[in-house]
């Protein structure tokens, strides 16, 4: 079972569910929650930044559930896809979110160059934070994890999420395309796994997006759940007469 304060957290994210109603709800409790998303955020160029329009929509969400939310990004410098979005396109519950941009450093060269400041500005959140979830996977530059191994040496509770297996998503590369991602893939995805395990072995509740995940997690984890995040409108939700009528003749 969860505890009272990762209850919040789960339930706030086992479906996000998209409308175009803007008006956000009254949060949960006065209580901080914590967030690292890998999606990457994007200087916008009429001031602000840009962000995936899903990610935007699961930030509202997340403010209904929530008094207070702050949400570290990777900050990139190139261009963005085209459905990157203005982050004000979350609405009026972005006056409750905090963002917080950190260096996109995936080379272990940015990473090492970037690793005391941002390891200290994650600290500096952590504190602030009543509640904690990370997303996690990958290796350099995934500060995700680093939030977390942060979070357990101040002997906070924090939840991971993963989308996927991310290490085995590297083995897979080892035996295709350029020699480089190649060497690379093979150097790095035995210590990606075993790195993947420390975290969960460490966090308070999993949550695995897919059954896949979880079950190459759920081994490691005190309290592994599956989580689907899934972007719907009200319009794809079934009507409440019509539902009622087929659990009748179920």
């Amino acid at each position: 079972m969860f505890s009272p304060e990762l209850s919040k957290i789960v339930n706030g994210i086992l479906v996000e569910a998209s409308s175009s109603d803007t008006t956000p709800l009254a949060p949960m409790r006065d209580e901080t929650l914590l967030l690292y998303a890998p999606v990457p955020l994007y200087p916008n160029p009429d001031g602000g930044f840009l962000l995936e329009d899903q990610a935007c929509n699961g930030l509202r969400l997340w403010a209904e559930n929530f008094a207070k939310i702050i949400v570290m990004f990777p900050l990139a410098a190139e261009l963005p896809p085209p459905n990157w979005v203005p982050i004000e396109f979350v609405g009026a519950s972005l006056a409750r979110i905090e963002i917080v941009a950190l260096p996109m450093a995936y080379r272990p060269d940015q990473f090492l160059r970037a690793f005391r400041t941002t390891r200290r500005k994650i600290r500096s959140l952590i504190q602030r934070a009543d509640l904690m979830s990370f997303s996690i996977g990958g290796l350099f530059g995934d500060w995700g994890s680093i939030a977390g191994l942060q979070a357990f040496f101040m002997h906070r509770r924090f939840a991971v999420w993963t989308d996927r297996v991310e290490s085995e998503v590297t083995r897979r590369t080892m035996h295709s395309g350029p020699f480089r991602r190649r060497l690379r893939a093979r150097l790095t995805h035995r210590l990606m796994a075993w790195y993947e395990r420390v975290l969960i072995r460490r966090a308070a509740v999993g949550m695995f997006h897919g059954r896949d995940t979880f079950e190459a997690y759920a081994p490691y984890c005190v309290n592994p759940q599956v989580v689907h995040n899934v972007h719907v409108t009200h319009e794809d939700h079934i009507p409440a007469e019509i539902l009622n009528r087929k659990m009748a003749d179920a």
